[in-house]
């Protein structure tokens, strides 16, 4: 047994969801089964999430009790997942999904009750997963699916001022355009440009990442350089130092006011 249902997601994006309920007999699951598989058939390649209380087990790990293990059952039902591209969606919570609620050696626990999804759903929501919640006053746990679009982590390329500040950018630039790329001009400056943003990006990550914890340290070295300073006014290479310091972290900080812009 089955139900269907269907939903659009964005005015663009179709997926389907199929709600079971397995009988408890193995051979009136076949049934089942075998709808599903024409289902599949129908739904071709969309995103189709199959969800509910399957009546079955795919492994032995997936009870624990006094039950006896249905191999040809389990058998049966993965092989149908298997023709119908259906693998378990990432989950949390209760992993034994129903229980007989028994106690002592007539005690069952079993993870009957799945979210299943096909290949087309996990690239179009592959963030999605599937809770297994308390069952409350039931014997089966409730499962609640959240359903959500991956987020573009592309963040576009920025170019900052305070690296032509830097004396190694002159070399790296240099190293960048002074490269032998054929092609006519414009395939030649689009390869060059693109080299020269990787260094760029390594550049920065050399130099400047984790700016704050940069500017952070500076402050503290130049901080320790002046008290050392106003103990011993008179040794000029402890004043050189603080130059030097100081111009690091004037460098610096100008670079973080740049940067969060």
């Amino acid at each position: 047994m089955y139900k269907a249902t269907m939903a659009l997601v964005q005015s663009q994006d179709w997926f389907y969801i199929s709600v079971v309920y397995g009988f408890n007999k193995p051979v009136e699951r076949r049934l089942l089964w075998n709808d599903l598989r024409t289902l599949y058939g129908l739904l071709g390649s969309d995103a189709w999430l199959l969800l509910g209380d399957f009546n079955s087990i795919r492994t032995l790990s997936d009870r624990v009790g006094s039950v006896s293990f249905d191999g040809i059952a389990a058998h049966e039902f993965n092989s149908c997942l298997e023709d119908i591209d259906m693998e378990d969606m990432a989950s949390k919570g209760f992993l034994f999904t129903w229980t007989n609620r028994r106690g002592g050696l007539g005690f069952v626990k079993s993870r009957i009750d799945r979210a299943l999804i096909n290949s087309r759903w996990q690239v179009q929501y592959p963030e999605s997963e599937a809770v297994f919640q308390a069952p409350g006053m039931s014997d089966h746990c409730p499962i609640v699916v959240t359903i959500l679009r991956q987020q573009s982590r592309r963040i576009p390329f920025k170019f900052f001022n305070f690296w032509m500040s830097h004396d190694k950018f002159s070399s790296l630039l240099d190293n960048a355009w002074s490269g032998v790329v054929h092609g006519n001009p414009m395939v030649a400056l689009s390869h060059k440009m693109r080299n020269l943003k990787f260094l760029l990006k390594d550049f920065n990550k050399e130099f400047y990442s984790d700016i704050q914890k940069r500017v952070s340290l500076a402050k503290e070295e130049l901080d320790t350089l002046q008290c050392q300073c106003f103990s011993l006014p008179f040794d000029p290479a402890l004043h050189e130092m603080e130059k030097a310091s100081l111009l690091r972290y004037t460098t610096l900080v100008s670079a973080e006011e740049e940067f969060y812009k």
